[in-house]
């Protein structure tokens, strides 16, 4: 039995993403998270200096609404397999936009503080029902269709190989994002620590 050496599993690997990349689902599904990345701006670093800073939340409330944003995505992880399982991805990435504007919007109206000023509604409870609970909805929406179409098109025997490629696209528009949204401030607003 022949053991490959590094560069001819290098070598599979590569011709077996470029085989799947060849298929218009697939490629597509990349090139839209590569562009989400380019064309998103992400200010979750700002909004930890808010939320620690101005609106006074210590490090161990910061670290809870964390533990509640994880049960949040667990819990959409729920709602996708029961209700949303069988809607097709473009609808659920959809929706999930229509919430990041919502979510923006109420991370808006806290920073300006009209959830005290207008509606007089406490910043740990509005923080907990709009950017906590929705920023994971929102991920679990945005992940999970097209992880499920990623591992209905993957060939057998490839998907580890496959998924890695996948996984490793996704995960590297998370920091895209943020570096838009760093430009964004400091093209724009200046904001710093």
């Amino acid at each position: 039995m022949h053991v490959r050496t590094f560069s001819e599993e290098c070598a599979y690997n590569y011709a077996i993403v470029k085989d799947i990349l060849s298929v218009p689902e697939m490629y597509r599904s990349v090139l839209f998270f590569v562009l989400l990345g380019f064309t998103v701006p992400r200010f979750d670093d700002f909004m930890y200096y808010f939320k620690t800073g101005p609106a006074g939340f210590s490090q161990f409330t910061y670290s809870l609404l964390s533990l509640v944003g994880a049960v949040a995505l667990l819990l959409g992880i729920g709602i996708y397999e029961r209700w949303f399982k069988l809607t097709e991805p473009r609808i659920m990435i959809g929706g999930a936009f229509a919430l990041t504007v919502v979510a923006s919007f109420f991370d808006m109206c806290f920073v300006l503080r009209w959830n005290i000023t207008y509606l007089h509604i406490p910043d740990l409870v509005w923080v907990l029902c709009s950017s906590t609970a929705m920023g994971t909805l929102i991920f679990a929406f945005m992940i999970m269709p097209p992880g499920v179409l990623f591992a209905k098109l993957t060939p057998a025997h490839v998907e580890a190989t496959v998924y890695a490629f996948t996984s490793s696209i996704t995960a590297a528009v998370y920091p895209l994002s943020k570096f838009l949204g760093v430009f964004i401030n400091k093209a724009f607003f200046g904001v710093t620590t």
